[in-house]
């Protein structure tokens, strides 16, 4: 836990060199999650057949956004209407020091110790895979200025 914490701590004196040529930050936790009702009647949660929409977050260019919503179009991952206004999670101390992306299941009842395939469906990771993919193969071929 200290050497973390030094490790925070240095990020934080040093973040403008640190990240001074990061083209893309990209959380990637709790990308897909079958969508789950809690059932007052039982009480129980009870899965659906579905895969839940995702929050979503972008900082950086309009021409980054555009990328990133077209993966996810492109591909079929689901979203919310509206971008979240910051990050949650592991990128929440940073997420606007350098372009941005993050992707994150709204209602995580669990964390990754209980990630298992009758709670993070195949489908969706492999859509969120192909969208990521599809995000950096596009932006290696722009300027890191037309990402800012």
């Amino acid at each position: 836990m200290r050497a973390a914490r030094i490790a925070i701590l240095d990020f934080d004196d040093n973040r403008d060199t640190f990240l001074a040529e990061t083209a893309l930050m990209i959380n990637c936790e709790h990308v897909s999650v079958t969508h789950a009702y809690y059932d007052r009647t039982k009480p129980e949660l009870r899965k659906s057949t579905n895969i839940d929409a995702r929050r979503w977050f972008v900082n950086g260019s309009d021409k980054l956004a555009s990328i990133v919503l077209n993966a996810y179009k492109t591909f079929g991952v689901t979203i919310y209407d509206l971008m979240d206004p910051f990050t949650t999670g592991d990128m929440s101390h940073c997420d606007h020091d350098a372009p941005a992306i993050q992707l994150i299941e709204s209602a995580v009842f669990y964390h990754t110790d209980q990630d298992t395939p009758e709670i993070v469906p195949e489908p969706g990771l492999e859509a969120v895979a192909r969208a990521y993919a599809k995000i950096i193969d596009q932006i290696n071929h722009l300027d890191r200025q037309q990402l800012i």
